[in-house]
């Protein structure tokens, strides 16, 4: 018969990258609020409408989570431990994010592009939030804790990559003014 490969192990090698990625992209997010925790305080204070010293605590909780979620996702702890922190740590930021849209505060700098580039609240960061949110949910619902390979790191890095790069399109300022139309 060949190298017949089944669905479910297509399935499970997908889920360990798909965890691979979340797991970059929590410690990169934990890594970047303790880089520029001036940014990440004053977006904190923003979105949340907290005070500077309620905006700091609540900067250093979130880095500590997502540090510590994407150290087990990428430990194989990341049915137990990370992915559900990921999903609480996402859904939270999708309703900040949500609340301020809807009080029309589109111009908050939320903190969420790793680059210097800003860019409206709107569409986009909701969307990707969901996505996040579903991935990790698929990896916190897997039957088993899916630990990703070393060789799953440098697709995980690229889409991470990837990831950075549509972010900063997306804050061109031509395609601002389209989605604010």
């Amino acid at each position: 018969m060949g190298d017949v490969v089944s669905i479910s192990a297509v399935g499970a090698e997908l889920l360990r990258g798909v965890s691979a990625f979340l797991a970059v992209l929590l410690l990169a997010s934990g890594l970047h609020k303790a880089a520029n925790p001036r940014r990440a305080c004053a977006a904190a204070a923003a979105l949340a409408g907290v005070p500077p010293a309620a905006a700091a605590l609540l900067v250093a909780l979130a880095a500590c989570a997502e540090l510590a979620a994407g150290t087990a996702m990428l430990s194989g702890h990341a049915r137990a431990a990370g992915a559900p922190v990921a999903v609480a740590l996402w859904s939270a930021y999708t309703a900040l994010l949500a609340r301020a849209i809807l009080k029309g505060r589109r111009d908050l700098d939320c903190g969420c592009s790793f680059g210097g580039a800003r860019h409206r609240l709107g569409l986009y960061p909701l969307a990707r939030n969901a996505v996040l949110i579903a991935a990790a949910a698929a990896v916190a619902a897997a039957e088993v804790s899916p630990r990703p390979s070393v060789a799953q790191l440098l697709p995980a890095l690229a889409a991470f990559a990837v990831y950075g790069a549509l972010d900063q399109v997306l804050s061109i300022p031509v395609l601002r003014r389209a989605e604010a139309r």
